[in-house]
């Protein structure tokens, strides 16, 4: 739970997102021809996108257990915090 707290900030910051969207933009970018490089505002579904990948990587992160156990399709640990909620993977993972 050591990350949860890290993940609470960036979820009430939603300018986090678009940072994170730039990053990932830039790095990108990097390895790519300058002609075939993105530019502009990067687009709603890429800040989306970007929101999407740090709620994942906070869960998997604090979850760690559970996760391993749904990418296994095994149920969670019945001593697991989340087991009432029925948690399982949606196609974002």
């Amino acid at each position: 739970m050591k990350h949860f707290h890290w993940f609470l900030c960036v979820a009430k910051n939603c300018d986090w997102s678009r940072k994170w969207a730039w990053v990932h933009r830039f790095l990108n970018n990097c390895g790519t021809p300058p002609e075939d490089r993105s530019s502009g505002e990067p687009s709603s579904q890429k800040i989306i996108d970007a929101e999407t990948g740090i709620i994942k990587e906070a869960q998997q992160e604090t979850f760690q257990e559970e996760y391993k156990a749904l990418v296994n399709f095994k149920s969670v640990s019945q001593n697991s915090k989340l087991l009432s909620l029925k948690p399982k993977l949606d196609e974002n993972g």
